[in-house]
């Protein structure tokens, strides 16, 4: 009886091990052969376009301050936004407009006949621009005194002397100086000599990009950042592309998604990403199809989706390659 029992169950056991036997063997002669898949090249037009990491740096913006004055704000003529040039009317006191001129530092005394001095040649040089005098030369004469009135008279002075009132400007550091704040208020006396009236704009100072892989910055690019698309010549953006971004990104506040694309599309090759054999030495190829066989082809790959990548160098269009190596070539590499 013993014997029968261990019968009983060994059969099935020697049985169970022989039918997985067969339906592996089975299996194994249904698996289809690799078979060669050849890929004709395709050349297409591609922009490179990829998301990219922007790092900002902000200037110190430019404060505009009071001069030595008296009297009221009867008038504000400026706000936040506006770009100052030389002679824009400011502010008024007392019914005075107030106006803004370019120079490096404010004046410090009034300027009269047969005063000399850079301060002379400063004032000369601003009516010059406004287009009251034709020829500064640092001498205070009748001519810059005549200049002086008529400039008088255009802001409203009543019987203007031919001397010039250094609280009649407000000096600006450049043409085109973006306000940022105003702080004026209508109706109040006006600040003391020395406190902020206007706060320059917050400017961009640099823009760098980091593509986050390999990739070459030479010639045109297109940034698009902020709803914008701003010019970048050899990964450099320039200064026009500086002003028009601090006036579309915040300072204070996190930083838009920005992606790159060449300015000119380039022709590349698209491959099946299969086809592209990478090697530990970190070189890729692909496998070309000749009368010969199949002869590894060293490529310089760049980007992909939906399994193709495009190939910079190395490939030409109409030129057939082995779309599976890794199922046709025994240890394929590239050497």
């Amino acid at each position: 009886m013993l014997s029968v029992a261990i019968a009983a169950l060994v059969v099935p056991a020697v049985l169970l091990v022989w039918l997985r036997l067969g339906t592996v063997d089975s299996v194994a002669e249904l698996a289809p052969i690799p078979v060669p898949v050849e890929f004709l090249a395709e050349v297409l037009l591609y922009d490179d376009r990829q998301e990219v990491g922007v790092a900002v740096e902000w200037s110190e913006p430019a404060v505009v301050v009071a001069p030595q004055w008296q009297g009221t704000v009867t008038g504000v003529r400026t706000k936040s936004g506006e770009i100052l040039v030389d002679g824009d009317v400011v502010v008024e006191v007392d019914g005075v407009a107030r106006v803004a001129a370019v120079g490096e530092e404010a004046l410090w005394r009034p300027i009269g006949l047969r005063d000399t001095g850079d301060d002379v040649l400063a004032v000369e040089r601003f009516l010059g621009r406004l287009g009251y005098l034709a020829e500064p030369d640092s001498t205070y004469g009748s001519d810059t005194a005549a200049a002086v009135r008529l400039f008088a008279k255009g802001l409203g002075v009543t019987k203007p002397d031919g001397r010039f009132d250094p609280g009649w400007v407000l000096w600006i550091p450049e043409n085109g100086f973006e306000v940022g704040v105003v702080d004026l208020d209508l109706g109040s006396p006006v600040p003391s000599q020395g406190s902020p009236l206007l706060i320059q704009k917050n400017r961009l100072s640099s823009l760098s990009i980091n593509p986050g892989r390999s990739l070459s910055f030479d010639g045109e690019w297109i940034l698009e950042i902020g709803g914008g698309e701003f010019s970048v010549v050899d990964g450099i953006a320039g200064e026009s592309a500086l002003v028009e971004l601090s006036s579309i990104l915040d300072p204070e506040g996190t930083l838009p998604s920005a992606f790159l694309r060449r300015g000119e599309p380039a022709e590349v090759v698209y491959v099946p990403a299969a086809s592209v054999v990478n090697s530990v030495d970190g070189s890729q190829c692909v496998y070309l199809v000749s009368e010969s066989g199949y002869q590894p082809t060293p490529v310089r790959i760049g980007s992909g989706s939906l399994g193709s990548v495009t190939v910079m160098e190395g490939l030409v269009g109409g030129e057939t390659i082995l779309a599976n190596p890794a199922e046709i070539v025994e240890s394929a590499t590239c050497d």
